[in-house]
């Protein structure tokens, strides 16, 4: 199937919400459009969990990233919990 995003508006998707369905599990994807704007995309259930392990990997970079440039400097994690509670 190909990789292309078709637009439908929602009258017609709810006409052939089955057969929209089904293109779905065959790796279609569809962005359902009402009022000339994107409301809903849909995909896999594979699509959306890459896209949220790419998140997680960015996010984890971008800590490990933060964490270089912002050193401690020999302060204990308990001392900064410590003096946050005063």
């Amino acid at each position: 199937m190909s990789s292309a995003t078709i637009q439908i508006n929602a009258f017609n998707a709810q006409a052939v919400f089955s057969d929209l369905l089904e293109r779905v599990r065959r790796g279609a994807t569809f962005t359902v459009v009402e009022d000339a704007r994107a409301s809903a995309h849909t995909g896999t259930n594979a699509d959306a969990e890459a896209a949220a392990q790419a998140r997680r990997d960015a996010a984890a970079a971008n800590i490990r990233a933060f964490r270089e440039t912002h050193r401690l400097n020999g302060l204990g994690i308990r001392s900064l919990i410590e003096e946050g509670r005063r």
